[in-house]
């Protein structure tokens, strides 16, 4: 990661939870083994009812693409959240991620965009 994406990140722990899921993604053999020593030598999970399912699902999943850092896509999904809380909402609105970052850079943007409400 270029120390510009590493600055862009707001604190260690966005950067941290960034990274991991690119490890996730791409490198899933790692973060089985994360799991698997973490249940060893953790006595708090160590028969956590959920931790071999964890496991199991590390092992059949499929190698994914990393997820490249930008700017421009950070920075309006930032501005979109902001907005969206501001409204004192009681269910999450879908969207705007997309249309934001298109208002950012003056043109459209090919993208999907998902919202996860009561996350």
């Amino acid at each position: 990661m270029t120390p510009e994406a590493t600055a862009g990140f707001e604190n260690d722990f966005e950067k941290d939870i960034f990274m991991a899921i690119n490890v996730l993604r791409a490198e899933t053999a790692v973060f089985e083994s994360v799991v698997k020593a973490v249940r060893e030598g953790n006595p708090l999970v160590k028969n956590a009812k959920h931790t071999d399912k964890l496991i199991k699902f590390l092992e059949m999943n499929e190698k994914l693409g990393e997820i490249r850092w930008d700017k421009a896509a950070m920075d309006a999904t930032k501005q979109n959240n902001t907005e969206k809380v501001a409204m004192q909402f009681t269910e999450a609105p879908y969207g705007g991620n997309i249309a934001k970052i298109a208002q950012l850079v003056g043109m459209p943007v090919p993208s999907e965009e998902h919202t996860i409400p009561n996350y």
